[in-house]
């Protein structure tokens, strides 16, 4: 019931707030504690529904942008200079970015069914690009979230960018780690956990993934035969 009032409150209040900017957005049901003036939520030709976002920092921005369709999504920032982008995706995507002038940036025409982020670090980022589909649970993560060291301080495990190419179909509990760019047109099968770079046209499988099949692509829409 009081998470319900939130939404309600939240859903009028946001038609008011000076750090949410709206331009032929359809809000329904949505929950933000934005923080520092500085901060920004701006929803411009999109849908957002039953969503929640949060901003701890400084000069943070989430944007929801032309025909981007999100619902059930939850995106939390912590830190100052960040930037989460959702340019025309759609689906349900749970976002949890801590670091400085870090981004995730999601382009047109992708579709999660239910994914999984984790951006850290400084000038980090999660590239997602065009024509995508991933299907449930699956994780996408540049890094480790807790510093490992040898004996004199040093760190031994930096934070990395993911790059995933267009046209990219990820299989349910997939698992995408730091450092990894995957090529177009690549397929990456049911519970795979990719650590290393997937090149283009690729279908890969297995824990560690690795190529299984290449010269292919995919389609759309279910299967016919």
């Amino acid at each position: 019931m009081k998470t319900n009032i939130q939404y309600v409150l939240w859903t009028i209040l946001c038609h008011f707030c000076t750090q949410v900017n709206l331009m032929k957005a359809k809000v329904k049901w949505i929950i933000c504690h934005l923080g520092d003036a500085s901060n920004l939520l701006r929803i411009h030709k999109s849908s957002v529904t039953k969503c929640k976002f949060s901003i701890q920092g400084k000069n943070n921005v989430i944007e929801v942008k032309d025909g981007a369709d999100m619902i059930y999504t939850s995106v939390q920032i912590d830190g100052d200079g960040n930037k989460v982008i959702l340019d025309g995706c759609r689906g349900i995507l749970n976002i949890t970015l801590r670091g400085k002038n870090c981004i995730i940036h999601i382009h047109k025409r992708s579709s999660f069914e239910d994914a999984y982020m984790v951006c850290m670090g400084t000038s980090n980022s999660i590239t997602i690009g065009e024509n995508c589909m991933f299907s449930g649970k699956v994780e996408f993560w540049n890094s480790d979230t807790h510093l490992i060291t040898n004996f004199e301080g040093k760190p031994l495990n930096p934070s990395k960018p993911i790059v995933i190419g267009n046209h990219i179909w990820g299989g349910k509990y997939a698992k995408v780690l730091k450092g990894v760019t995957i090529g177009d047109n690549s397929i990456i099968g049911m519970g795979a956990i990719v650590t290393h770079d997937v090149p283009a046209n690729s279908i890969v499988a297995g824990n560690p993934a690795k190529v299984v099949k290449t010269g292919g692509t995919w389609h759309h829409g279910f299967i016919e035969i």
